[in-house]
């Protein structure tokens, strides 16, 4: 359960929403969750990730600001410009 995220608007549209996404995924996997639902804020400065949301893929809009990606059916690949690396 996620309460809150936060992402500045300067960072916000640089494609690490994408990043935010996956991440979510791979953590509700983890715990056998089947669902994640998303419900932005209208702001000025939200625009952006407004706009990410209503354009993702996987995201189905269920109302106004309210977002849900069904995690059964689904894979969500790690962004490619992204490496994790464990030492």
């Amino acid at each position: 359960y996620v309460e809150d995220f936060v992402l500045s608007c300067r960072a916000a549209g640089r494609s690490l929403e994408q990043l935010m996404i996956y991440l979510l995924y791979e953590k509700a996997n983890s715990y056998n969750i089947s669902r994640i639902i998303i419900e932005a804020f209208k702001t000025e400065k939200n625009k952006p990730i407004i706009n990410f949301l209503n354009n993702y893929e996987f995201l189905e809009k269920k109302e106004n600001l309210i977002f849900e990606i069904n995690l059964r059916n689904i894979e969500i690949t790690k962004p490619k410009y992204i490496n994790f690396y464990y030492s």
